[in-house]
């Protein structure tokens, strides 16, 4: 399965993004405090809707960091089930559907483990 995602916060950032979804506008959110950064490209499925209220949130694997505002064809492979303020709130891991060096990855079990103890340390402090 491949869906759309858009990234608006690339991998290595320190500043959290968010975009407006009624103008399309990125808006600076925040600076992260502390040495932790974001692990992988950051951002949502348009179109859909979370728990929470707000669109899907996704994180892709890349070969190198996009740009916010990216659109990026994305393969979902697994799920964070998080919670926050506002209850439930998913976080879909996905690999880049256009890019040959992904095209085994296909579900959780194909993963590298320090890749899933990367993201789950990083949602473990970002907050």
């Amino acid at each position: 399965m491949e869906v759309e995602m858009v990234v608006e916060i690339p991998q290595g950032s320190r500043n959290k993004y968010e975009m407006d979804h009624e103008t399309g506008a990125i808006w600076l959110d925040r600076t992260l405090f502390t040495a932790t950064q974001y692990p992988l490209d950051y951002g949502f499925f348009p179109g859909t809707l979370g728990e929470d209220g707000d669109p899907l949130d996704a994180l892709v694997w890349l070969s190198q960091p996009t740009f916010p505002g990216c659109h990026v064809w994305v393969r979902p492979v697994a799920v964070f089930w998080m919670s926050d303020e506002k209850g439930p709130d998913a976080k879909v891991l996905c690999v880049s559907s256009h890019d040959p060096r992904f095209a085994n990855y296909v579900d959780i079990d194909d993963l590298p483990e320090h890749l899933l103890d990367e993201v789950g340390n990083f949602f473990e402090v970002y907050k």
